[in-house]
């Protein structure tokens, strides 16, 4: 090969090394820079998810205890258990239960039931439906119903929950706000969420509140807070329940800022289902999650890894566990690697056309200063040969 080949292919070797080192750098760079930056978003994302959830929590547990000692709760509930006991004298349990229903449920006049006070001087409300012995006998329960919804009603509209329920020690939803379909029930008949929790706090029998699970109920979704009603001179009371909406989990959930397009945020619970929606996707209750990272956050672990989501897509998740009372989830926030390396590709494309740019530059350079080079050196070998 002669000089000037040699010269040239030597500084495009070392311009080929310099470049390709240069390109290998960069893109680790940028990729490591953009995984820290979108992993830090997702951090803070899930943390500020987490805390207003423990915080939505923590209210809900600080009214049930401060709501209980009120006289006006004892009271409903001494009250209502004497008329229950005074309905007996003339009809059974379920009777009783059924015409309750008949009254608030299904001859109530307006859409939003918790509107009806006092039925017997509600203009809208049709007595006529009844007989008049019945409207007599329920006639003190309709005095204390009106009473009860006059305060109760604006006090959960202003606390936003979505019922109070006052459950009986017997285990019977003596009284309801907003009149789902769990009023007027047994609970002891019943395998709900509500039920289930109302057997728990009969089982603990301490003056914590607790805690349902999110889940199926009336054919919605619900999550109920619970604690017991009791003083040392009468005893134990009965029950009092909050629902908590869950429009109010799913909303703070679902929101995307910072995110990016394909973040998300969902908590799963120990049977591995996802407890709220996606969105643009119904996925509360329906959704399988076994992933390694959810099984980690489930095991106590907080952390973040680069693996497949429940669909089988490629992203970087933050995870971490989150325990409040009987609840327990794993914390999931995630965003997909394609997103978040997005513009690493972009400039993984400038690198390559900027390199082609100057290795083509540089080889013309270095063909003239090649020749520049050699042509000396050829001279001064021809006078010392």
């Amino acid at each position: 090969m002669k000089l000037k080949g040699k010269i040239l292919l030597l500084f495009v070797v070392t311009l080929l090394i310099v470049l390709m080192s240069f390109f290998t750098i960069s893109i680790s760079n940028s990729q490591n820079s953009l995984k820290t930056s979108f992993l830090e978003k997702l951090i803070v994302a899930r943390n500020l998810k987490m805390n207003f959830i423990y915080n939505l929590l923590k209210e809900t547990e600080s009214d049930l205890t401060y709501i209980k000692n009120f006289e006006k709760i004892k009271d409903a509930f001494f009250t209502s258990s004497n008329l229950m006991e005074d309905f007996q004298s003339s009809m059974n349990m379920n009777t009783i239960l059924t015409t309750l229903r008949k009254i608030y449920i299904d001859n109530n006049p307006y859409k939003d039931k918790s509107q009806l006070y006092d039925y017997y001087y509600d203009e809208n409300f049709k007595k006529e439906n009844f007989e008049d012995n019945i409207m007599s006998i329920f006639y003190d329960y309709s005095v204390l119903h009106s009473e009860l919804q006059m305060d109760f009603r604006e006090f959960i509209h202003i606390k936003d929950y979505a019922d109070m329920l006052l459950i009986s020690p017997k285990g019977i939803v003596v009284y309801s706000v907003s009149k789902y379909n769990d009023f007027a029930t047994d609970l002891n008949n019943e395998n709900t969420i509500l039920s289930r929790l109302y057997k728990l706090l009969k089982e603990k029998n301490d003056n914590n509140v607790h805690f349902s699970e999110i889940g199926k109920y009336l054919g919605g979704i619900g999550l109920f807070a619970g604690v017991k009603v009791e003083d040392k001179d009468f005893g134990l009371y009965g029950y009092l329940i909050f629902r908590i909406p869950i429009d109010k989990i799913n909303k703070i959930l679902l929101d995307k800022s910072g995110m990016g397009e394909t973040g998300k945020t969902y908590i799963v619970s120990e049977d591995k289902i996802m407890k709220n929606n996606l969105p643009g996707e119904e996925t509360i209750l329906k959704q399988k999650v076994e992933t390694d990272y959810v099984e980690k956050a489930l095991s106590g672990e907080t952390g973040w890894e680069i693996g497949k989501n429940y669909k089988g897509e490629k992203v970087i998740v933050a995870y971490a566990p989150f325990k409040y009372k009987e609840i327990k989830w794993a914390f999931i926030s995630e965003v997909s690697t394609k997103e978040a390396f997005l513009a690493s590709e972009k400039i993984k494309i400038v690198l390559i056309i900027t390199s082609i740019i100057i290795l083509i530059i540089s080889i013309i350079i270095s063909i003239i200063f090649a020749r520049k080079i050699s042509k000396p050196l050829m001279e001064l070998s021809k006078k010392v040969d």
